[in-house]
């Protein structure tokens, strides 16, 4: 951790990645907007929701976590 970065107002930037046509681009966007985007789209997620994502997780998890028992024997 850089001396002061825990202090609020030292932020150099911030920008989100996007792959387009099979290139990286650097977008800048604003902090305050992506902190309000992000706690709009969490309060949408209910419980269930959150559950059933959780089970997906875990699912696909489990999926490439997996290996044929038989072939160690």
């Amino acid at each position: 951790m850089l001396p002061g970065s825990e202090q609020p107002g030292n932020r150099l930037s911030t920008k989100i990645r996007l792959m387009r046509a099979g290139e990286n681009e650097y977008l800048p966007i604003d902090p305050d907007a992506l902190q309000t985007a992000l706690e709009r789209d969490n309060a949408q997620m209910d419980r269930i929701e959150q559950e059933r994502i959780a089970r997906s997780r875990h699912s696909t998890a489990k999926k490439l976590n997996s290996f044929n028992m038989r072939l160690w024997k």
